[in-house]
């Protein structure tokens, strides 16, 4: 999914790469066996894009994750 934002970008904009982040486990958070974040590393052909991308990625999210994910929580 986070390859996929490539195609969202602004132009002139490009995806340096994507870093998987694992997350904590400890006690009070449920853990499952893909308990990691993909974090999509962008570099911007201008700063002003920035608001832009993040409601890019929060529509990408809402179109490409599984109904019931706890990433559609947080948007």
């Amino acid at each position: 999914m986070a390859r996929w934002f490539q195609k969202e970008l602004p132009e002139g904009s490009r995806v340096w790469g994507v870093v998987r982040q694992q997350l904590l486990v400890h006690e009070k958070i449920p853990y499952t066996s893909h308990n990691s974040s993909a974090c999509v590393v962008v570099e911007l052909a201008e700063l002003d894009f920035l608001d832009d991308l993040i409601s890019r990625a929060a529509r990408h999210l809402e179109r490409h994750a599984l109904v019931g994910t706890r990433a559609l929580r947080y948007l």
